[in-house]
């Protein structure tokens, strides 16, 4: 199986099991944005890599060892029928900042996901957005967000 693969399942494996998210009603991995908005299982956590980025080891003669950068993309959403819960939430409802919020909880009980990456602490790029959606009255909020995991693998 492939590296990203593996990288992506035991993230999904720690989120599952991470009690700040036992509220998620899904867990998807590279799933259509679209797609998972139509299944309807908000709130949902939505687990991506976007690409592989192979580089020098650090101290490690390069002859040996590469580095293998994989920037991974949690896209997540929920929906209300009231627009400023969506983002802020309250004491009955997670806005997508509650979320987030528990997504870096979660990641921080293992920020090596069960020996998958390195430990190195994770510095996250966060957007988030709120839309209403015509059809059925609620208002939906999609957040991402993004940081890059690496491991240091031998060279073949």
């Amino acid at each position: 199986m492939s590296e990203a693969i593996d990288i992506l399942d035991a993230m999904e494996t720690q989120f599952r099991a991470a009690s700040s998210l036992s509220y998620i009603q899904r867990h998807y991995q590279e799933e259509d944005p679209i797609d998972a908005d139509a299944f309807g299982y908000f709130p949902y956590i939505n687990l991506s890599i976007s690409d592989l980025q192979v580089g020098d080891a650090d101290n490690i003669a390069s002859r040996f060892m590469e580095r293998h950068t994989y920037p991974v993309i949690i896209m997540f959403a929920n929906r209300h029928t009231k627009k400023r819960l969506v983002k802020t939430g309250d004491t009955n409802f997670k806005g997508v900042w509650d979320i987030y919020d528990d997504i870096i909880t979660a990641i921080e009980t293992d920020r090596e996901f069960g020996g998958q990456v390195s430990r190195d602490p994770i510095k996250p790029d966060f957007s988030a957005v709120v839309e209403h959606n015509l059809e059925n009255g609620l208002w939906v909020g999609r957040a991402v967000l993004i940081f890059e995991v690496y491991t240091d693998t031998p060279k073949v």
